[in-house]
């Protein structure tokens, strides 16, 4: 881990997405103590204009924006980070189960997550809140679920790889059984691809969510969303364009950060990139 991060930071696609992300963090973190005014009440005039007090604006009922920009960004990093975690710690788990029995266990677990991937993403996410109620910790299970497959898949192949290695058939020659084969030998050999996954899965769960904020299906108001905020901005385009250029902004530097940080942790897995870089 420590010469991946020294790898990213020698790479400039991977310096840029440490960084926004590195910022993104921060504003979740220590939004509410940044936020110059209450996100919650109105502060000034409504659709009042960029000033030195309020330098992203007001909203249409008078609360400032760059405090709701400040405190939507907590609520959007736990869902990403929680819907990304759990939904690597089962995909993980099954993909490498099934990658490690073959057989039945295999075609009845792939089966099973294809019929998940058959749909689209946010037609997957938008009928599980529909079913099981709006809110952020519906939202978070959706995209959990959602995001599933993709670990499978990727962990699938990564273990088919992993247990022809010698190593593999040293630790069942010494008389390893196949948990402690596949705790100690697997998974930290896939784990890094199983990383560039969550990275790039965090994206998918930045657009993901801000398009159900968009919809009215995660952050219930009075709470702020960037993508509710940037639903309620498309109704004052031609006279208050920062409302929805704003947050829509927002939501694309920190979708960015994470596809940056993927591709670095990627150029990291191949030698040939590394070295590259390393020269």
């Amino acid at each position: 881990m420590r010469e991946a991060f020294r790898f990213l930071l020698r790479s400039g696609r991977g310096r840029m997405g440490v960084a926004l992300i590195g910022v993104f963090v921060l504003i979740a973190l220590f939004g509410d103590v940044l936020a110059p005014y209450d996100p919650l009440k109105a502060e000034a005039v409504p659709l009042e204009g960029i000033s030195s007090a309020h330098p992203f604006g007001v909203d249409a009922f008078g609360r400032d924006e760059l405090s709701r920009i400040l405190s939507a960004a907590l609520p959007m990093m736990r869902i990403t980070i929680f819907s990304v975690l759990i939904s690597g710690v089962i995909g993980t788990a099954l993909g490498v189960l099934a990658g490690w029995r073959h057989g039945f266990v295999d075609n009845l677990t792939m089966r099973a997550l294809d019929v998940v991937l058959a749909f689209p993403l946010l037609v997957l996410a938008i009928g599980i809140v529909a079913f099981f109620g709006v809110g952020e910790r519906n939202v978070t299970v959706a995209l959990a679920i959602a995001f599933i497959p993709g670990f499978a898949r990727v962990a699938r192949a990564g273990t088919l790889t992993v247990i022809q290695e010698p190593y593999v058939a040293a630790a069942r020659s010494i008389g390893d059984r196949g948990f402690t084969i596949m705790r100690r030998e697997v998974l930290p050999n896939i784990f890094p691809v199983v990383l560039v996954q969550a990275s790039l899965s965090s994206a998918y769960a930045i657009l993901a969510e801000s398009a159900l904020s968009f919809l009215s299906l995660s952050v219930q108001p009075p709470d702020a969303s960037w993508g509710r905020m940037l639903a309620e901005g498309r109704d004052f385009l031609s006279n208050a364009p920062h409302l929805a250029v704003i947050p829509g902004l927002m939501i694309t530097f920190v979708v960015i950060g994470f596809n940056l940080l993927g591709d670095g942790l990627r150029d990291f897995l191949d030698p040939r990139l590394r070295d590259k870089v390393a020269r």
